[in-house]
C-alpha cells in the first residue's frame, strides 16, 4: 500500500484523524455500510482510510478487489487495508529469520509462532496498528469494519486494561530487570537493560494508550456506529452493546438499522415482513433515547464496486448528519 500504513517517508502531516469503528453482530451489514461511509467522506474532499479489523474479511468483496495487509488505493482520497493480524507475525518471523538463529532469536520465532494463533492477537495487532495510524497522521479519518460485537468490545476495552497493565509493571520494573538479567545469560545476549530504562519504555507505552483511550471517549475525535437489524435479537444485542460502551465513557454516535423490507405494492410477504420489523425498529428508537438512528432499506442486489457503493452512500448518508 502507500507509505500512509508502512510509513515511508511520504510528506503529508494531518492533524489527528477522526475515528469511526462500525460494530454489530456478524451478518448485519457492517462492513457495507462502513465502505459507504469511506465512499461518502472521500468524496467530500477528505483523505480516508478504510481498514478491517474482522479476521474473515470483507472489503476485498465489497470493493470488488484484492486488498489484503499491505492495502491499496481504491479511489481519489480513498485507501483500504485487511489488517491481518497472522501475517504481521509471519512478517515479524521472517525478519528475525535473516540470519543464524541463535538461542535467544529461536526462543523469540516459536513464542511468536505461538502467539499467531492465540486468543485475541487480532484485537493486540488491529490496536497496535490504530495507533501508528493515529501517531503517524496521514488520513483525515479512519473508518474501521470491525470483526463481530465480541471481539470490538475486546479492542475497546484493551486501552484501559494495558494501561493498568503498564502501571503494575513500572512498579515491577526492578525485579523484571534483575530477571532480564539471568534470561540474557541463558541466551547470552549482549545487550542490557537497567531499571530506569525499562521504566522509562514502560511510561511510553502506558502514555501511549492513555492517549488511545482519551480517543476513543472524544466524541470529537471517535465515533462509534452499531449497527443492527430489525429483529428482536439483533435489537437486545444492541442494548447490550450500548450499555458496556456507555460504563466506558464511549458515547455511541449512532445506531444503523440495516436491511429493512422496502415498501412494495402488492406483495403481502413484503407488507407482513415490514410491519413486523417496524414493530422492532419503534422499540429500538424507544430504548436509544436521542442517539441518532440511520434507518437503511435492503437493496435489491447486494452492493459492490466503488459505483454502486457511491449510490448507495447517497442514499443513507445524504439525510444524515452523523459523519458531518
Amino acid at each position: 500500500m502507500a507509505s500512509d500504513v508502512d510509513g515511508g517517508a511520504e510528506e503529508r502531516v494531518t492533524p489527528q484523524p477522526r475515528v469511526i469503528f462500525f460494530s454489530g453482530k456478524g451478518g448485519v451489514g457492517k462492513t457495507t455500510l462502513a465502505g459507504t461511509a469511506a465512499v461518502w467522506l472521500a468524496a467530500a474532499g477528505q483523505s480516508v482510510l478504510v481498514a478491517s479489523t474482522d479476521p474473515a474479511h470483507s472489503l476485498s468483496d465489497l470493493f470488488d478487489v484484492p486488498i489484503g495487509g499491505a492495502g491499496v488505493v481504491i479511489s481519489t482520497g480513498l485507501e483500504a487495508v485487511e489488517i491481518d493480524a497472522p501475517a504481521t507475525i509471519d512478517s515479524l518471523i521472517e525478519g528475525i529469520g535473516g540470519g543464524p538463529l541463535g538461542a535467544g532469536a529461536a526462543a523469540a520465532t516459536d513464542l511468536l509462532k505461538l502467539a499467531s494463533n492465540a486468543p485475541g492477537v487480532d484485537e493486540i495487532v488491529s490496536l497496535d496498528m490504530l495507533l501508528r495510524l493515529i501517531e503517524t497522521p496521514m488520513h483525515d479519518a479512519l473508518v474501521l469494519d470491525t470483526a463481530p460485537t465480541g471481539h470490538t468490545l475486546r479492542l475497546l476495552a484493551l486501552p484501559e486494561l494495558m494501561d493498568r497493565y503498564f502501571g503494575r509493571l513500572m512498579k515491577w520494573r526492578r525485579q523484571i530487570s534483575r530477571i532480564g538479567k539471568h534470561f540474557r545469560k541463558i541466551f547470552r545476549a549482549d545487550e542490557t537493560v537497567d531499571a530506569e530504562e525499562l521504566g522509562e519504555h514502560l511510561a511510553g507505552a502506558r502514555g501511549r494508550m492513555q492517549m488511545l483511550g482519551e480517543l476513543l471517549r472524544d466524541p470529537h475525535r471517535c465515533s462509534l456506529v452499531l449497527v443492527t437489524i430489525p429483529e428482536a435479537m439483533s435489537v437486545l444485542e444492541t442494548m447490550r452493546t450500548m450499555e458496556f460502551l456507555g460504563g466506558q465513557g464511549m458515547p455511541v454516535a449512532a445506531v444503523a438499522v440495516n436491511m429493512l423490507q422496502p415498501e412494495q405494492q402488492g406483495c403481502a410477504f413484503c407488507h407482513s415482513r415490514r410491519r413486523s420489523q417496524m414493530v422492532h425498529l419503534d422499540r429500538l428508537r424507544t430504548l436509544v433515547g436521542s442517539t441518532p438512528i440511520v434507518v437503511v432499506e435492503s437493496e435489491v442486489e447486494e452492493p459492490r464496486g466503488t459505483a454502486v457503493l457511491a449510490c448507495l452512500a447517497e442514499k443513507v448518508w445524504s439525510r444524515h448528519p452523523v459523519l458531518s
